[in-house]
């Protein structure tokens, strides 16, 4: 009877227990339409992807194979099979007890989706509710979260409290609130915030100013777009200008060439540099040169000469204000400074000293020596004076003036074979047209007794010059349009911009960022997503989900087109998919993918402390295409939440991320590549043998970038020049002609690409041998040509070479102001004193390496004129042939002495792109070249590759 006794209390209470169990299982189904029925785990996706019904219970696949991985290389396992929908134990709480009240929150803790961070990125924040045992519990429902960052102006945080975004660097404390249950994380999370991107770098030097050839000490400060200091950011350090008399070493700046530079800290990818400021001054005096103005082969008496000078330091930086003295030998009356008259015939030296201090600790002296007669020249160029510089616009008319020796007693002159006016105290005026180049004057006269007496003066005409040490803005330009940036062909090898760009999107960077961000934010979700109440209330239902793998199906792509001012650049992640692990009540995997998530951006291109850059404009737009899943065995509203976490929290940490990736990895691939821009084949100096082998012309190729003009049809990039020398001859020089027209070329997009080259920057290197000596010298006639053995040429060049452009197939060369002394054996034993000029055309090849040659030579114009010594017609020929070879000889030495290379820039790839596999060293640039003239540059135009 006992144990009847004892049973049947029992059977009434499992009874009782089995019958509370049915009503929550029958209220639970009456409340939750979905009760016993079983979702085949299709997901409303994009628009169709709404919040489950709220009367909707998900009931658990209880064959064990349901619930699959649906990615093909998955196989589920046991962890992976659904467990069952309801347990009994479980559902009345603790055996005998019956149903449990839910646990009330008891404190609140603070998840980050990531312990540290960079400033500005985005932080996903979940708060936990934790009961009075320590155990995570699920918030009541319509809780509401607010995060405190401290301190707060180091952070900010999105509306709804569940996004962070640090600003400043450090450790930032972060804390969950729960307002409406008075709860507040009193062990806030530790979030370790590192600076950004570099955005901008600052420049500062040990000292502002130094001595030609001394140097200083640079120091590099970074800072990202929030203004965080940035420690051990790997920089370069350039100058603006650049080239020639400036070395480079690390952290040191040695600058040979006087001026004023800004020096900068360069890192690809930073937008705002600033510079630091640096002046150069010349050293001490340690040559001097003299020249004497008007030059001529003899003067006569009651002739004045100026002397004109220049004193340099020991890397040829003029010094303008040494201090100098002047002196003559025999004594000549001094008219002012350096200026003297002739009342007696003879040979005089004159003069130059400069006084201490100089390099050498000696007085520097330079003298120049020049024969007076009695009777002077029978005819003198007087306006404009043999050798001029002259600033007139060419094709205009001049008035030229001379005059005719009273010893000689003119009856007539003619100029250039025109009748001229001649006045009774033997001046004569003529009117004569101009051109650009040199241009010569003959001047016949014949005496009362008609003996004949000719000259030829030469004088350079342009309406610009470069002035010596002088920048030529723009000289050299490189047009690139729209295929050279982007050809819309992706297979056919390196041949524009956005090669690189697709490049770097289809490489496994974007997967791994958001791999490593994604398991950073582990779990991406846990909650109880359905309570169940009779007498108490329990969670029938968790869904915990954690992301496992990130995999990029692709193909990705990127397009780049030009717009004003800059470029616009879309990059699209196609087949982004993640695995995911859900837990809770349900055991299983799956996978969520965004069909598409694409990146709209714009860029600046412009110069900033000296050097070309991109910057960001702006992010034009950020589109998610459609989220799809693919889970077994989960019903509709599960895979809901799924979703709607892929379409919200998640779903913008996965835009952040891809969109900072494409930002960055764009902005600093398009600024690498430009800023890469050059000139390097052409090197920073390079030297000349002079013509007699007596010396050299060490001449300096410097550079500075100028026009930076970016337009929705081309993009072009704008390089000025300047060349220099250690200057051996002085004398008066406006500096480089340069032809009428822009100095600027723009191509003209017949095709993808255009290189423009000034015909002054040609002048300019001539300008610069000129002035190094190279044209004064003695030369064997074995090294003329086709001229008698024995044959010698000593010349003096008081112009500069000047090239023009002629048409697309050659160029003309202009040179003139040449004093010769010729020997011609058996011909002209005795030296000669010749004055000569000319004009010769060339053509031209574009080798390797850019190298220009110039080849067939022809000499057009030639125009000489001997001292009055009687010749007779065999003499008079052989000299014109020799002195056609010799000119023939000067005009190809110096075009082809006056560039290595043609200036043609190219960009070369940072090193930062070895990663997606371009080796370092390659350089994009004109490839395929036709090389042609006008009457203002040389144009190259070709196609856009690897060079």
């Amino acid at each position: 009877m006992e144990n009847s006794f004892e049973a049947e209390p029992r059977a009434a209470w499992l009874s009782l227990r089995l019958t509370a169990l049915l009503c929550l299982f029958v209220v639970s189904c009456t409340t939750l339409s979905a009760c016993g029925s079983e979702d085949t785990g299709s997901a409303r996706t994009g628009a169709d992807a709404g919040v489950a019904d709220a009367n909707e219970v998900p009931v658990p696949d209880v064959q064990g194979d349901a619930a699959s991985d649906a990615a093909p290389d998955s196989t589920p396992d046991a962890e992976t099979d659904v467990s069952d929908a309801v347990d009994l134990d479980a559902a009345d709480g603790s055996g005998d007890t019956g149903p449990e009240f839910p646990p009330a929150p008891f404190a609140v803790d603070t998840l980050l989706s990531t312990a540290s961070t960079t400033a500005g990125s985005t932080v996903v924040v979940n708060c936990q509710a934790i009961d009075e045992n320590g155990e995570a519990i699920s918030l009541p429902p319509d809780t509401r979260r607010t995060v405190i960052a401290a301190p707060a102006a180091s952070a900010e945080v999105a509306a709804g409290g569940t996004e962070l975004r640090p600003l400043r660097t450090g450790t930032l404390q972060v804390a969950c609130s729960l307002p409406t249950l008075g709860l507040v994380d009193d062990s806030p999370a530790q979030l370790e915030v590192r600076p950004g991107l570099p955005y901008t770098m600052i420049a500062t030097l040990d000292q502002d100013a130094i001595e030609a050839g001394e140097f200083v000490q640079v120091f590099c400060t970074a800072f990202d777009i929030l203004g965080n200091e940035i420690p051990d950011v790997e920089f370069t350090v350039g100058t603006d200008p650049g080239g020639s008399g400036v070395e480079v070493d690390r952290e040191y700046v040695i600058v040979e060439r006087a001026g004023v530079y800004d020096v900068r800290c360069d890192t690809d990818g930073a937008a705002e540099i600033i510079p630091a400021t640096l002046e150069v001054v010349p050293g001490l005096p340690a040559a001097a040169s003299v020249g004497v103005v008007p030059e001529r082969r003899v003067y006569g008496v009651g002739d004045t000469v100026e002397l004109q000078y220049s004193v340099s330091d020991e890397f040829g930086n003029l010094i303008p204000d040494a201090l100098v003295t002047f002196s003559s030998l025999p004594t000549v009356p001094s008219f002012g400074e350096g200026r003297f008259r002739f009342d007696t015939e003879g040979i005089f030296q004159l003069n130059l000293i400069v006084g201490l201090p100089t390099l050498s600790g000696s007085p520097i002296v330079a003298s120049r020596n020049v024969t007076v007669n009695s009777e002077g020249p029978a005819i003198v160029c007087d306006r404009p004076s043999d050798g001029a510089f002259l600033s007139v616009t060419p094709g205009a008319n001049i008035e030229f003036r001379g005059r005719v020796n009273d010893v000689f007693g003119a009856d007539t002159v003619v100029v250039n074979d025109v009748p001229a006016t001649l006045s009774a105290d033997g001046s004569f005026v003529a009117t004569i047209p101009t051109r650009f180049g040199i241009n010569f004057v003959q001047v016949a006269a014949t005496d009362t007794d008609g003996n004949p007496s000719r000259r030829t003066c030469a004088f350079l005409v342009a309406d610009q010059f470069v002035s010596e040490g002088g920048f030529l803005t723009d000289s050299v330009t490189l047009t690139l349009f729209q295929n050279a940036l982007d050809d819309f062909d992706r297979f056919d090898g390196l041949d524009s911009i956005n090669d690189l760009l697709h490049t770097a999107l289809n490489s496994s960077g974007v997967r791994n960022t958001l791999h490593t961000t994604l398991q950073a934010a582990n779990p991406l979700y846990d909650e109880c997503v359905q309570r169940v109440c009779i007498f108490g209330c329990f969670c029938a239902l968790s869904v915990s989900v954690n992301h496992q793998d990130t995999a990029l199906n692709g193909p990705n792509d990127t397009t780049l087109q030009l717009v004003d001012g800059g470029l616009r650049a879309v990059g699209n992640v196609r087949g982004l998919r993640f695995r995911l692990r859900i837990g809770g009540t349900f055991s299983t995997q799956g996978w969520v993918t965004f069909e598409s998530l694409g990146i709209d951006l714009t860029f600046n291109a412009g110069l900033s402390g000296g050097r070309p850059r991109v910057t960001l404009r702006s992010v034009n737009n950020v589109s998610v295409g459609r989220v799809d899943t693919d889970f077994s065995g989960l019903t509709g509203f599960i895979v809901n939440i799924i979703v709607d976490l892929f379409q919200g929290t998640i779903r913008n940490l996965i835009r952040d991320t891809v969109r900072d990736y494409v930002r960055d990895s764009f902005n600093e691939i398009l600024d690498g590549v430009v800023g890469g821009l050059n000139l390097d084949s052409v090197g920073q100096t390079f030297s000349v043998n002079h013509l007699d082998g007596e010396g050299v012309s060490n001449i300096g190729f410097g550079i500075q970038f100028g026009a930076i003009d970016f337009t929705s049809t081309r993009a072009l990039f704008g390089i000025s020049t300047r060349l220099t020398n250690n200057a051996e001859r002085a004398g008066l020089t406006l500096g480089a002609p340069v032809p009428p027209g822009p100095v600027r070329f723009i191509g003209s997009g017949s095709r993808v690409v255009a290189a423009g080259i000034s015909i002054g920057v040609f002048n300019q290197a001539l300008h610069a041998l000129w002035r190094s000596g190279l044209l004064d010298a003695s030369i064997d006639g074995s090294a003329i040509g086709d001229v008698p053995a024995g044959s010698i040429a000593a010349i003096r060049t008081n112009l500069p070479p000047v090239v023009a452009g002629s048409d697309e197939n050659s160029v003309s060369v202009h040179i003139g102001a040449i004093q010769a002394v010729v020997v011609i054996p058996g011909i002209i034993d005795q030296p000669l004193d010749v004055e000569l000029g000319g004009v010769a055309t060339t053509g031209f090849d574009l080798l390797d390496e850019n190298v220009i040659q110039f080849r067939d030579i022809v000499v057009e114009e030639l125009y000489f004129s001997p001292e009055n010594r009687a010749l007779t017609p065999t003499q008079l020929d052989e000299l014109e042939s020799f002195l056609l070879e010799l000119l023939g000889y000067l005009v190809d030495e110096s075009v082809n002495s006056a560039l290595p290379a043609l200036p043609i820039p190219d960009f070369a790839l940072p090193d930062s792109l070895a990663e997606f596999g371009f080796a370092p060293g390659t350089r994009l640039g004109l490839v395929a070249p036709r090389l042609f003239t006008n009457a203002t540059h040389f144009v190259a135009e070709g196609n856009f590759g690897n060079r």
